[in-house]
């Protein structure tokens, strides 16, 4: 839960700001004088490829051209990084099992435990694929970042989150990878 307050608060305080949707924008005092929003430092990060520039439409799904249920920016920010094509596969499978939990019908119990399984069956592919057991949390927590990088999605992440609250999930012991 901890995770997801975090999310919450990152999306809602920078997310928001980048946006110009929030009146009380947080700014910072350059040294040289005039006053930096979180905003223009996020575009600033992209401009710099420091941070992948994120689809903040008001879609819970965003733009997916391809179709292979992974945002448009998200897949294109695991093509950008180092690794195997298993690694990045596993990368991809984390990112569709996000995206359909943003997606999934919150009212259908079926439909939550198997997006719940997605995504246990990914997050072991990641460590299945990635030797350094730090690695797989480190690009899980990020896409999951990415994926909630909007209020509203993060809105919705944390009711897939709370409607999934006090329930199991299964995790095989076999290669979960697709």
């Amino acid at each position: 839960m901890k995770a997801i307050a975090s999310i919450a608060l990152l999306v809602t305080s920078v997310s928001l700001t980048a946006c110009g949707g929030n009146s009380n924008a947080q700014t910072t005092q350059s040294p040289s004088g005039p006053e930096i929003s979180a905003g223009s430092q996020v575009r600033a990060l992209e401009a710099a490829g420091r941070l992948p520039t994120l689809d903040r439409s008001d879609s819970l799904a965003g733009p997916d051209v391809n179709g292979n249920g992974v945002r448009d920016d998200i897949d294109q920010w695991i093509s950008q990084q180092d690794g195997t094509a298993p690694q990045k596969q596993a990368m991809t499978q984390s990112a569709q099992a996000l995206q359909h939990m943003l997606l999934v019908d919150l009212r259908d119990d079926a439909a939550l435990q198997a997006a719940a399984e997605a995504s246990a069956d990914a997050v072991a592919c990641m460590y299945d694929q990635f030797p350094d057991p730090q690695t797989p949390s480190i690009i899980g927590n990020r896409i999951e970042a990415f994926t909630a990088n909007t209020e509203q999605r993060a809105r919705r992440y944390m009711a897939y989150n709370a409607r999934r609250g006090g329930t199991t999930t299964r995790m095989l012991n076999t290669n979960t990878c697709k």
